[in-house]
């Protein structure tokens, strides 16, 4: 299995939306795909990266500057929208998506990377702690978590 970003493989967000169309809870990943596609989060996008095995898209990350929350706390960057698609679930690969986004924060020179999500002390295993409480666009309470990043470095391709 290795990482692929948009740089490495053109046509990433594409398989990506083909892979959730086909997904039964990918629907509601689908839209921020389309958005990512269209251009529409290039102001608040950092990195989107898919961990592929062989052929098969696994599952994938997003590092955003800004999350969607309706009260913005300012923090960047932000973990958002990790997914693992159905046939590689249970094999505890969501460890991998997390390490890899933390670490590809820390080359693009940042210190703290944060995660807005609704499971419960699910972050705190990754070494995330929880900072304070929000409401996502949807009106869906959800915990504020942060995470240091301990070698900071540039973001190469």
């Amino acid at each position: 299995m290795e990482f692929r970003n948009r740089t490495q493989m053109p046509d990433l967000v594409n398989r990506l939306m083909e892979e959730t169309e086909h997904a039964d809870d990918g629907r509601l990943f689908l839209p921020h795909l389309k958005e990512i596609a269209d251009g529409a989060m290039d102001d608040r996008l950092i990195e989107i990266e898919a961990l592929i095995d062989g052929t098969d898209v696994v599952g994938y990350y997003e590092i955003l500057n800004q999350e969607y929350l309706t009260d913005n706390p300012g923090y960047s960057p932000w973990l958002s929208g990790t997914y693992i698609f159905e046939k590689y679930r249970r094999q505890k690969l969501s460890p991998l998506l997390i390490e890899r986004a933390c670490e590809r924060a820390g080359e693009a020179g940042f210190s703290d990377i944060f995660a807005a999500t609704v499971l419960i002390r699910y972050l705190e295993q990754f070494g995330f702690e929880e900072i304070g409480l929000a409401i996502d666009e949807a009106g869906n309470p959800c915990k504020l978590y942060r995470r240091m990043i301990h070698t900071p470095r540039q973001l190469n391709g």
